[in-house]
């Protein structure tokens, strides 16, 4: 490679057009735009163009920015149905730079890198508007490995994927300005600090998916700094990963609303940081995110599951199914599927068809305090081959009072294969009781009967007439030929066992005593 492919000095009124080209292996040396460098124009437009495998070598911290393409003049830049991949930048800029506005439709800026310095992907020194655009796979030797904007962001029906961020902040998207994002994905971004966005400034987002981002350090989803606002409207935060903030990191006073949005994670601590929060409808799994807390958010795997996106669904037993308030809910899901009868949270619309199978372990016996001898066994099915799981819930739920579970409701959550294998506790009480299996937006549900016996000690651990512990319940619940012994930290000192009526004594027993200076056992 030994020169650029162009220069572009149009001058004022000059409006260049590059329609079905392919601008190859251009280098600069000591210069900025490494295939093209616009000096002057009125408008630029590349249509079903591309600018690949060409670099800007840096000489100097200020040189060698924008492998791809350098726009020095004040004007528009519109990409249509065009790529600007696999260029390098010895600082900053892998793909682009553009002083001002830049339009993008159905283009990829992708596989870029700015070797020691920000923006992977590129940076615009006005408005951005992304419209069924991807971002992929760019990498910024410090911050931002996708991109960001000096002017306001619109970034409709796109996808930012797989960028890095290698020593600074932003993985995807950095935020610097007024930034509404919808119908998109933001996902498998990695960085030290914010792994899919960085926002500063005013944000809302709507029907879209940041999943699967990952920071080092903090905020592995979204990072709220100072001076951000941000309002988010059926969406999926979900499954990203950081040591601290998994999901997002409040570090703004916000305030931050959330509407029927899912914010959560297999592991805890999914959000940190001090914020005013709203919530209207939302599902965490981690109080500290201010959202109605759910033992999981029931969301599957990130995948393809229609739409020109990635998305995230939601599996068996989710607690987002059926569960959004339905004034907030659009026509329509990120894939552009039509949200029927009350609406699911997140920017998912599950179709729905779970049912499940009882397999086993829904009538038991155990000793009260232990656990049952097999566990609870469902199996989830889908009639229309949505995911199963894993993460849903299914509840099992016993009375409040008296006998009952350990706790009293408990909740197993659903594998990847569809299953429920779980383990069931007796609480203290004895006696029988019903209990109800149970799991959102299934409408049939199944009863079990447990039943929880009283165990024998032949320990008497207190003074009491009768109940656990007692004299009496020693003698009745023991064996014959038993031992029955008192408690020496309980009997270290004198007691007296009052009784109301006779313990009766029907077979072969041995009580030893704590001693007759320690023990009485009065009929008074």
């Amino acid at each position: 490679n030994v020169t650029r492919t162009l220069f572009i000095n149009a001058g004022a009124a000059g409006d260049v057009r590059l329609f079905g080209l392919t601008l190859a292996n251009g280098r600069v040396v000591g210069g900025d735009g490494g295939a093209v460098y616009v000096q002057t124009a009125r408008s630029l437009i590349l249509s079903d163009t591309r600018i690949i495998n060409s670099a800007a070598v840096s000489t100097t911290l200020t040189n060698g920015q924008g492998g791809g393409l350098y726009v020095a003049g004040v004007l528009p830049l519109t990409l249509v149905n065009s790529q600007i991949t696999t260029n390098t930048a010895g600082t900053n800029y892998g793909g682009l730079f553009t002083s001002s506005a830049l339009t993008m439709t159905g283009s990829t800026i992708a596989a870029n890198s700015a070797g020691s310095r920000d923006y992977g992907g590129f940076l615009t020194g006005g408005a951005l508007t992304m419209i069924s655009s991807t971002v992929a796979s760019n990498v910024a030797g410090q911050d931002i490995g996708g991109f960001s904007a000096t002017g306001p962001l619109t970034m409709i029906g796109s996808q930012v994927l797989s960028n890095t961020a290698r020593a600074g902040q932003a993985g995807g998207v950095y935020i610097g300005k007024i930034a509404t994002i919808a119908n998109s994905t933001i996902a498998s971004n990695t960085a030290p600090v914010g792994g899919g966005i960085v926002a500063a400034a005013s944000l809302v987002v709507s029907n879209s998916t940041i999943a699967a981002n990952a920071a080092t350090i903090r905020a592995g989803g979204i990072s709220l700094t100072t001076g951000s606002s941000a309002r988010f409207i059926h969406v999926s935060v979900v499954s990203n990963s950081a040591p601290s903030a998994a999901s997002i990191f409040f570090n703004s006073a916000g305030p931050h609303f959330f509407t029927n949005t899912i914010v959560g994670g297999a592991a805890a601590g999914q959000c940190a940081g001090t914020t005013t929060r709203q919530d209207f409808s939302s599902i965490s799994n981690d109080m500290n995110c201010g959202l109605r807390t759910v033992p999981s958010i029931g969301v599957g795997l990130l995948g393809a599951y229609g739409g020109s996106q990635p998305t995230a669904p939601l599996v068996a037993g989710s607690p987002a199914l059926d569960a959004a308030a339905p004034a907030a809910c659009p026509p329509r899901d990120q894939r552009g599927l039509t949200r029927a009868g009350v609406c699911d949270v997140g920017a998912y619309e599950s179709r729905g068809g779970f049912s499940m199978a009882l397999q086993g372990g829904a009538v038991q016996t155990t000793t009260a305090g232990a656990i049952f001898p097999t566990p609870l066994v469902v199996r989830f099915f889908s009639n229309n081959g949505e995911p199963l799981g894993p993460g849903g819930v299914l509840a099992v739920a016993s009375p409040a009072a008296g006998a009952s579970l350990a706790p009293s409701t408990t909740f197993g959550l659903v594998d990847a294969q569809g299953w429920v294998t779980l383990p069931l506790t007796a609480g203290s009480a004895s006696g029988a009781y019903p209990i109800t299996i149970s799991a959102n937006s299934i409408a049939s549900t199944f009863p079990g009967r447990m039943t929880n016996i009283h165990g024998c000690s032949n320990t008497v651990t207190n003074t009491l007439d009768a109940g656990r512990g007692s004299l009496r319940d020693a003698v009745a619940c023991e064996a014959a030929g038993s031992n029955i012994t008192f408690d020496p930290a309980t009997f270290s000192v004198p007691r007296i066992i009052t009784l109301t009526s006779p313990i009766v004594i029907s077979r072969s027993l041995v009580i030893s005593g704590a001693g007759s200076s320690r023990l009485a056992i009065s009929g008074n």
